[in-house]
């Protein structure tokens, strides 16, 4: 067995009346859909064909290289283990390794029990600019798939939606439509500058709705599009205001040194004198004064310390809230501080 994607393998190899007889157990990540490559361990030839047997041969496909893939994401809660023969023959020799496949269930599929009476919650909402669901949570396996702890962390406590989808691929669009519960044929708000209240303004967004019954609503980031009270509908939807965490800083962007070629030279000048017109990509490691580069010298790090704070107020004072903290990474300019 070679190339399986997640979890442990056991192998075992017994001969039997001219035909190899292998076993192979498998253990994967629900949602995964590759088992993995299968290759002949007892003969080499330079091509080999592939038959599929066992109960649970149509849940499968394999391809001319010996790639066992499932025919459609597996659930957990479907059935939790398989059992497939992968026969391997070049016309004169044969192998057949029988592959066991165990289901291990995402931690966003886990059930959970109400930890306290329905009107006791408060709710932090979390929009993320840009974001695809190429994490652990989803059952991405891609090497090069984001590093995030902290979602494995929120996925194994809470549930995992695996049939949302964006309704259109532009900011305003898309959050106009989350945050009202319409679809964009509805808002029209089909371009970044269009203010769904122009359109609706009768219209009760989500943030709306949990201050007119009873919770204390606080925004931070970018959570509607546009970085304004007007375009955060501050007046209507926030009842304990909204807030700009990049207000005043900056994005540290470093100099060239080739003068002649545009957008990448003398950026901190340009940068400290209100240009906007400089390269959204390239960025220093130290502030203007030589220290470095720090969480909170960000727009998310200084979000992400404001909602700390708030919650504490909130806290103190056993206020019912509901609180959105809006990130805008991984969207461009690709920057952070250097010890990520």
């Amino acid at each position: 067995n070679d190339g399986v994607n997640l979890g442990i393998t056991e192998f075992s190899v017994q001969a039997t009346s001219g035909t190899i007889n292998t076993s192979s157990s498998v253990e994967l990540l629900e949602l995964v859909s590759e088992v993995g490559t299968y290759t002949p361990t007892s003969f080499s030839a330079a091509s080999i064909s592939y038959i599929l047997s066992g109960a649970d041969a149509a849940a499968f496909s394999i391809s001319e290289t010996g790639q066992l893939t499932f025919n459609a994401p597996p659930v957990y809660a479907t059935q939790s283990s398989y059992i497939v023969d992968v026969i391997m023959t070049d016309g004169f020799n044969i192998e057949n390794e029988t592959v066991n496949i165990t289901l291990n269930e995402g931690a966003g599929m886990t059930g959970r029990q109400r930890m306290h009476p329905r009107q006791n919650y408060n709710v932090l909402f979390i929009p993320i600019d840009d974001l695809r669901p190429l994490l652990n949570s989803y059952g991405e396996a891609d090497p090069m798939r984001p590093i995030t702890p902290n979602f494995d962390r929120l996925s194994a406590s809470g549930v995992t939606f695996l049939n949302a989808h964006c309704q259109e691929a532009i900011c305003t669009t898309s959050r106009a439509s989350l945050l009202t519960g319409l679809r964009p044929d509805s808002t029209k708000t089909w371009h970044l500058e269009t203010l769904f209240r122009d359109v609706l303004p009768n219209v009760v967004t989500l943030p709306q709705q949990f201050g007119a019954n009873g919770y204390t609503v606080h925004g931070i980031g970018k959570i509607f599009h546009g970085m304004n009270n007007t375009k955060q509908d501050t007046v209507n939807s926030w009842n304990d205001g909204w807030v700009n965490p990049g207000s005043g800083l900056k994005k540290y962007y470093e100099d060239g040194t080739n003068a002649s070629v545009y957008g990448t030279y003398d950026k901190a000048s340009f940068e400290d004198a209100g240009s906007g017109n400089i390269s959204p990509v390239d960025v220093g490691e130290y502030k203007r004064n030589g220290a470095p580069i720090e969480d909170t010298d960000y727009s998310d790090g200084n979000a992400a310390a404001l909602a700390v704070d708030k919650i504490e107020s909130f806290a103190s004072n056993n206020t019912q809230f509901f609180l959105a903290v809006g990130f805008q990474k991984p969207h461009l300019p690709f920057n952070c501080p250097k010890y990520y």
